[in-house]
């Protein structure tokens, strides 16, 4: 997609009717979008975060806490409690000692405690409302807990490169378009005008999160996109048993996200892709 006009220049949905695929995966909801959804958590903190421990706005500089199984803390300071009343621990990728790193570091390495700390810090709702913004449509939001931080929602590989479209476009969204012009009889019927640019967030906020994302690729989890010889930013996202894996990323001139899922085709259940 193009940053700043919100124009589909590219898709790939499938191996295509021919083949027997008749579904557009890139335009598929029901594909948890994993640790690419951090970087609106990063957002939603630097716009309407403070830093617990000085009062001072959030930065890709704060510290929080990596370590593995953490308690989560609600904004109050009490504990966030499962449905049993226990309470609720958050774990990592790896169980990797990390202690107190930025959330530059954590972004860079994908590590989920400071992240769904974070979000319990700014509210959940932040979170969602800076996403909603970005260009991600509410129907596909998961429940606004804990883990909503961590890309439990459910976006379409469309709507996530738009919202990454936003950051390399410095804060300004543009709805997804594929169609320049209809005519009928010879004459252009209305209401296929390009989308209207708001911006949906401020320009230091957006621009803070591309220098993170750049980040993640010299030095993180998105070293693959090096072979670009170019300047790039972006993010990974797996989820539980690689139900899903995500690439999003962009450039100022490009955004781009790939979604990879499998699915039982009878029950349209998500399947785990170990192994194949």
């Amino acid at each position: 997609m193009k940053p700043n006009d919100g124009a589909i220049v590219a898709l790939y949905g499938g191996a295509g009717f021919e083949n027997g695929h008749f579904n557009n995966n890139a335009d598929t909801s029901g594909v948890p979008v994993g640790s690419t959804w951090k970087p609106f958590v990063l957002a939603a903190a630097m716009q309407h975060g403070t830093y617990k421990t000085n009062g001072e706005g959030v930065s890709p500089l704060s510290k929080y806490n990596g370590n593995d199984h953490l308690q989560i803390r609600e904004n109050d300071g009490s504990l966030v409690l499962k449905k049993d009343n226990t309470p609720f621990y958050q774990a990592n990728e790896t169980d990797y000692k990390w202690g107190y790193i930025t959330l530059r570091k954590a972004m860079e390495q994908s590590v989920n405690t400071p992240f769904v700390q974070l979000g319990m810090d700014v509210g959940m709702k932040n979170v969602a409302d800076v996403a909603q913004r970005s260009g991600i449509l509410k129907e596909s939001f998961a429940d606004l807990n804990a883990s909503f931080a961590l890309g439990t929602s459910t976006p379409s590989a469309i709507r996530m490169a738009d919202a990454y479209a936003t950051f390399a476009a410095s804060g300004k969204q543009a709805d997804p378009y594929s169609v320049t012009a209809v005519k009928h009889k010879g004459s252009e019927l209305p209401g296929f005008e390009k989308p209207r640019i708001k911006q949906a967030m401020p320009e230091n906020v957006a621009n803070n999160v591309t220098k993170t994302l750049e980040n993640v690729i010299e030095n993180g989890t998105g070293y693959h996109a090096q072979e670009l010889g170019r300047r790039a930013a972006g993010k990974t996202g797996t989820t539980d048993e690689n139900k899903s894996a995500w690439w999003v990323g962009y450039t100022q001139q490009l955004a781009t996200s790939v979604a990879m899922f499998r699915e039982d085709p009878k029950s349209h259940k998500l399947l785990s892709m170990n192994g194949t």
